[in-house]
């Protein structure tokens, strides 16, 4: 302990030092200025010491303390005397402080680089967890030597091996083989729930931590039952405990916890309101505290009412299968009854073995006849009975109904209620024959089993199957009752535990052999040395089969050199691997993971009905699967499982930019392919060609996701016929969405019109000065989506309408008085939010061949622009806007001032964007079409920059001029596409209509494209450049239903692949930009599964929230 002061005193005294030194280095450096090509180097980023906080100072002191007083103990050369002899003694003393020197730098200085990480670092800043992992296990053989030497007596073999294992402690922490401390702890943890207490694997530390807690406090009141009353009692309550130990408990309470917490919320809220107004604010809270419980109820309402029915019938069942006299009653919580005396079988428990048994192949038929392969594990054979229609999304959506309803719906209602209950009953006639050893063992395995037939249905019934067969053939024939006296509990755990075992190996079997088929095979993948390779996989193989059984024994993953079949071992961890902490902190708003999150809803259905139809036994395993549809791949992981409920989490994959991700992506398109369609169409049955592959399909489902599609616009945007249209589409399109806007916010409209007898009063006057009303203001802030979005895509024309179609002529100059000339009184810096559409104007009424009064005109509109909208006023199509004033009924609501300056601001809008487009032109180019397109109204020639930026400061006039011209840029693409839009001017309307409610159109960098897709609109049109090849394209996504094919990953070689990349990116970097584990490899998806990693290790671009599935 003097040892552990000592050195805390030290560590702290030079820590201050550090941390003095760097202040003043950082102000010494704050003095001058430096040039941008010298870098200094006293700067405090040239130092990298361990930072010590208070709590991990005190950590790292006891830990120091206690490892140095232990290895005083463990390297005393007269202890090591008495077993060894003296020079072997004197070697072993000088190796073994080297192991304490090397644990002790850490705590000092910085752990070297160790490629089995488990934590981030920014995660560990508090404790400081990954700087005491050496000196942590150096403590574990020094305590366990004091154990061993004074405690208990053990052989002399258990020292050598002691001392054999601590001197290998360097090596053991170059390879990784040792997990950190809080790794170890929470993979404890991990297979001590699943193993002995019958749980669940969880997606986060908190969650295994709690659910753990839980089992332990269900432990100890079976124990006070079990102390205090029968056994019956105690075997009651395990079952109804195990019962709700399976159920999503942590939710349940997460959510009961906020709905009292907004309660408090409320109350506070109460308390602040003043007497005057509290009766009606203490309304308004109760209310939403009523509509907070109300919800709460009626969502777990259903559950409470189901949970309370199994419950009473989970007890009956129980009560009245089990022999509940005193005799047993003693026989079966202490050991009255001798291990070796003969007992023979009871018809009851004969009986239910073989109904048990039976059960348990009807469900594996019922299983295989839902899945896309049959008996995949042994080669994999095509189920005739499957759907093969790949191309027909609807034939195939037909058929995968029919199949849920023969085979999915019974399995799913034979899963949630008729297995367990039926498991239950065979514990209960094979419970009370049994004897116990050890009533804390007899009570941790009865719960077990009780818990494991509700939290996972299908591996509980393999188990209770197997140990029925078990008990039949060894009492049958080998009449031997060793087994059947043990309790069934205990019988279920050996059982469980080599099912789990035997499910690891035969992963990591299959791991190894599409490893060594892929260096065999695989041409791509030889190298120079490849017969090097050869002879050392063959050289190596006895050690790469214990380093499979072994990583089958601890469920930890496999290490493959390079991928290449030579096996390393890896240290074990959690299932989750990574803490859920680091995986949150990535950001999934990318354009392409918003494709990801619209089609989770589709994928998580599609994963529901698949787990439904073929959900096999997991094994405490964490099942993952593969999902493809188009370009896109879907990574989905199932991190919990319990009773009616799954929580999983989604990765989205990038798109095929590589050669490398493209190659992999081909051959899972290919494996589905001939999953769908065999060579010779007259087989019904035929073998899985891709079995030595990382993935094997089992399902495909039909889901509403967006198809992608990139069309070039070459040969539409440069023909001089269709670009003589626009600019009449634009009219058109400019008037439809301004009154269609007065139509649908009149009264959010801007105060550009001013009342009519105020403007008529100053142009008399001669006046020219502005005009601002009362409800003026000093900014402009407008929602884009309430301007510029519409409300949805196409409109549901046939196709003949569209062909026969033309635009409306060009309205032709006319005598008629009613016209009105002149522009809107603009103000500058107008509210849109507080002003009013619905002002008279300041306009005067004159014949179109007559001149204008320009001092009608406002001065914030600029001298050019009033010129212009005189000018351009003879081109707007009149018929086309009378009638949308009829359809509208726009001529009722609004005055003949107030439609005159509507009209006058149209043409004025009209005029500023195409003399900034095109003014040297009446043609517009393709390239100003897409500066137009994106909002890009600037450097005009001949018009003045006032016009714009008078334009550009009024937010919501720009947002009308921009969506009106993406309007005739979208109709410029129709009429090449689909065919001319009607000269009828209600079909044309109601084109027009099909935009705003069926179509987003706009750039994708836009926020509202993001919305657009999430809110999934029916249709979506962009714009696209390429600068490297100046050519334009359409990028048009269709909401439709798709085929979502799903694949299912072997969980070993995705962990193996993931370790992999840890030891390549320590030890085995180089100056190749590219990583070799990025390098495609067809057999193993090496390229894919390397992206599914956690950052940074992997580089997926989008990852789901975790998702709590129900399947009730």
């Amino acid at each position: 302990m003097i040892y552990g002061g000592i050195l805390g005193l030290v560590s702290f005294t030079i820590s201050m030092i550090i941390k003095i030194n760097a202040v003043y280095v950082k102000k010494q450096n704050e003095t001058f200025e430096e040039d941008e090509d010298i870098h200094s180097f006293s700067s405090v980023l040239s130092y990298v010491f361990a930072l010590k906080t208070p709590p991990n100072l005190i950590l790292h002191l006891i830990i120091s303390g206690l490892t140095g007083f232990t290895s005083f103990v463990l390297l005393d050369v007269g202890l090591m005397r008495d077993i060894m002899p003296t020079g072997v003694a004197v070697l072993v003393h000088v190796l073994g402080w080297v192991c304490v020197c090397t644990g002790h730098y850490s705590l000092l200085v910085s752990p070297p680089v160790d490629f089995n990480v488990y934590r981030n670092v920014e995660q560990d800043r508090v404790f400081q967890l990954r700087f005491i992992s050496r000196s942590f296990y150096v403590f574990c053989f020094g305590f366990t030597l004091i154990l061993t030497k004074y405690i208990f007596n053990v052989p002399l073999v258990f020292f050598y091996v002691l001392y054999v294992c601590f001197l290998s402690l360097p090596l053991l922490w170059a390879l990784g083989v040792l997990p950190s401390p809080d790794s170890l702890l929470f993979y404890l943890l991990e297979q001590s729930l699943v193993i002995l207490t019958g749980g669940s694997v969880a997606p986060s530390e908190i969650r295994l931590l709690c659910q753990f807690l839980l089992t332990l406090v269900s432990i100890g009141i079976i124990l006070l039952l079990n102390a205090f009353y029968t056994n019956t009692a105690g075997i009651l309550a395990s079952g109804l405990l195990g019962f709700l130990l399976s159920l999503n408990l942590l939710q349940f309470l997460a959510d009961s916890v906020r709905a009292l917490c907004s309660c408090r919320h409320h109350h506070k809220d109460a308390s602040c309101i003043s007497s005057s107004h509290y009766s009606f604010h203490l309304l308004v809270i109760m209310r939403e505290i009523h509509l907070n419980v109300k919800n709460y109820v009626v969502k777990y309402s259903s559950e409470i009412q189901r949970t309370s029915l199994l419950m009473i019938a989970l007890s009956l069942i129980l009560y009245y299968t089990m022999d509940t006299g005193p005799d047993t009653d003693i026989d079966m919580w202490n050991n009255s009854t001798s291990t070796n005396e003969r007992r023979l079988m009871s018809n009851t428990e004969l009986y239910s073995s073989i109904g048990i048994i039976i059960l348990a192949v009807f469900e594996e038929v019922l299983k295989l006849s839902s899945s896309l392969y049959c008996f995949q594990s042994l080669g994999g054979v095509r189920n005739p009975l499957h759907p093969r229609e790949r191309d027909s999304s609807k034939v195939m959506k037909d058929k995968r109904k029919r199949l849920f309803f023969f085979t999915g719906g019974p399995r799913q209602y034979l899963l949630l209620y008729v297995y367990p209950l039926c498991m239950v009953t065979y514990i209960g006639f094979n419970i009370e024959s049994s004897t116990s050893s050890s009533s804390i063992v007899f009570v941790v395995a009865t719960l077990r089993i009780l818990r494991k037939i509700w939290q996972d249905t299908v591996s509980a019934l393999h188990e209770l199957s197997l140990t029925a067969i078990l008990s039949l053939s060894l009492f049958y024939v080998s009449n031997n009752n060793s087994w059947i006296i043990l309790p069934i509990g205990v019988r279920a755990v050996i059982v469980g535990y080599g099912l789990l075992v035997f499910s690891n190996f035969r992963c990591n079997l299959h791991f190894y052999l599409i490893l060594l088929l892929g260096l065999l095979f695989d041409s791509k993948l030889r190298t120079r040395k490849h017969s090097l390779t050869l002879f050392l996989t063959f050289l190596l193989l006895p050690f790469s089969l214990l380093f499979m059984l072994l990583s089958s024994l601890f469920s930890s993953p496999l290490l493959p050199l390079f991928t290449l079949p030579i096996l390393l071992p890896v240290s074990p961890r959690p299932l989750f691997y990574w803490p859920r902490l680091f995986r949150r902190s990535f950001s999934s708003e990318s354009l392409d993971g918003v494709f990801y999150k619209q089609a989770k809803t589709g994928i998580v259905e599609t994963l529901s009905i698949t787990n439904t139809l073929t959900r096999g036994a997991s094994n405490g395993l964490g099942e993952v699967w593969l999902i493809r549809f188009q370009d896109r791949t879907v990574l989905a992981q199932l991190l919990e499982r319990g009773y009616g409920y799954q929580i999983l989490s989604l990765l989205g994959l990038e798109l095929q930019e590589t050669s490398c991700h493209a190659i992999e992506v081909a051959r899972l398109d290919e494996a589905i392919d001939l999953a769908y369609t065999s060579n010779c169409p007259s087989l019904s049955f035929y073998c899985n060609p891709h079995l030595f592959n990382v993935f094997a399909p089992v399902d495909a489902y039909v889901a509403e996701v967006y198809s992608d599609a990139r069309n070039s616009l070459s040969g539409i945007i440069d023909q001089p016929a269709y670009l003589a249209k626009f600019y009449d589409n634009f009219f058109k399109t400019l008037i439809y969405v301004t009154l269609k806007y007065c139509l649908s916010d009149s009264k959010q409209f801007p105060d550009i019109i001013l009342n009519t007898r105020e403007t008529e009063a100053r142009v008399n006057k001669g006046g020219r000065e502005p005009i601002v009303s009362g409800s003026t203001y000093a900014g402009s802030s407008v929602h884009v989506s309430s301007v510029l979005v519409g409300e949805g895509s196409q409109h549901s024309l046939d196709i003949e309408s569209l062909r026969q179609a033309f635009l409306a002529p060009k309205g032709a100059p006319t005598d008629r008085t009613d016209t009105i000339i002149g522009s809107p009184n603009l103000v500058r810096g107008a509210n849109v939010r507080e002003s009013s559409f619905m002002r008279p104007g300041s306009n005067r009424v004159t014949p179109l061949h007559q001149a204008t009064n320009t001092s009608s005109f406002p001065p914030s509109l600029p001298l050019s622009s009033r010129e212009i909208a005189v000018i351009i006023d003879t081109r707007l199509p009149q018929s086309w806007h009378d009638y949308l004033l009829d359809r509208f009924s726009l001529r009722k609501k609004l005055t003949l001032p107030q439609l005159a300056n509507i009209k006058s601001l149209t043409s004025a809008l009209f005029s500023i964007i195409t003399s900034s487009l095109s003014s040297t032109t009446s043609v517009p180019s393709p390239y100003q079409l897409y500066k137009g397109f994106n909002g890009a109204f600037s450097n005009a020639v001949l018009t003045s920059e006032s016009n714009i930026q008078w334009l550009q400061s009024n937010r919501l006039l720009s947002n009308i001029s921009l969506k009106a011209f993406r309007y005739a840029v979208k109709l410029l693409y129709d009429e090449a596409a689909i065919g001319e839009p009607s000269d009828n001017e209600e079909l044309f309307s109601d084109y027009l209509s099909g935009y705003d409610t069926d179509w987003y159109i706009g750039n994708e960098d836009e926020g509202e494209w993001a919305d657009a897709v999430l809110s999934q609109k029916p249709h979506l049109f962009s714009m696209d450049y390429d600068q490297e090849t100046s050519s334009y394209s359409a990028h048009i996504l269709s909401l439709q239903d798709e085929l979502l094919h799903i694949l299912q990953l072997n969980p070993s070689a995705l962990k193996g692949v993931w370790s992999n990349l840890s030891w390549e990116l320590q030890y085995l970097t180089n100056d190749d930009e590219e990583r070799y584990s990025i390098q495609a490899h067809k057999r193993l998806l090496r390229n894919l599964l390397t992206q599914t990693a956690a950052i940074p290790l992997g580089y997926y671009i989008y990852e789901s929230d975790i998702i709590n599935l129900s399947q009730q």
